[in-house]
């Protein structure tokens, strides 16, 4: 991750300069960038642990993937310029709130069911499956973009219908408790150790419970979950094609 003490990244020499942090996936972190009056994504690969999926090589996946999407006919970010050296990937950055913000907001989604439903469409034609989760859309001008271009062999169990149309509900749970998403985060290697995880999930979940909340989960297997008072609830498998 980089610090916004370096307000500038290059990609093939060529300097950027950073604006803000524009989100953490499993891949890598995304910037809001700037050169010459205009911006852009910069993705940075990261190699940090993720229990719940098994990676390659992050960068060659990157762009075999914005291949396969961009033939698949999905609307995505032009990509820029690439820089395997320093695995970093310049992509158009698109203006507009992600689908998850409208949630969050109140706001319908509704309109642009029928817009990620031909997504679904396309990439079943061609044999994939994309992250359905509402943090990788943004809606431009009333456009739907997937921004991301994390793509995977298509499965029934994980395509819109299947799995990703319950992310694009109002955010109230049929017990009627209010639910509330939190991004991935993670602590840098140098201040792990320090409790600093167990004190920031002890006060997202303080904050929660005064919201009215009655239950947390959370997708991991680490024991580091089990010392804080969670039990395993279930158990699910991914797979992948070579």
């Amino acid at each position: 991750m980089v610090t916004f003490m370096e307000q500038e990244l290059t990609v093939n020499e060529i300097p950027y300069r950073l604006l803000h942090l524009l989100g953490k996936g499993k891949g890598g972190y995304s910037y809001l960038a700037e050169r010459d009056g205009q911006q852009a994504v910069i993705k940075q690969i990261h190699h940090e642990p993720c229990d719940y999926y098994t990676f390659g090589n992050k960068i060659e996946a990157e762009l075999r993937d914005y291949e396969r999407l961009r033939k698949a006919g999905i609307r995505i970010p032009r990509m820029q310029a690439v820089d395997r050296n320093a695995e970093r990937i310049v992509k158009d950055y698109i203006e507009g709130p992600t689908v998850m913000e409208l949630l969050r907001s109140g706001a319908s989604v509704e309109p642009y069911l029928p817009q990620v439903r031909d997504m679904a469409a396309k990439a079943m034609a061609a044999g994939l499956n994309i992250d359905y989760y509402p943090t990788n859309f943004v809606v431009h001008n009333g456009l739907l973009w997937y921004v991301d271009y994390e793509c995977n062999d298509y499965s029934e169990q994980w395509d819109f219908e299947h799995w990703g149309i319950q992310y694009w509900q109002p955010k109230v749970s049929v017990r009627g408790y209010r639910d509330e998403d939190y991004e991935a985060v993670c602590t840098i290697p140098g201040y792990r150790g320090k409790g600093i995880a167990s004190a920031l999930l002890s006060e997202a979940f303080s904050r929660a419970k005064a919201l009215g909340a009655k239950e947390a989960y959370v997708i991991s297997d680490l024991p580091f979950y089990e010392k804080l008072g969670f039990e395993k609830a279930q158990q699910y498998s991914f797979y992948r094609k070579a």
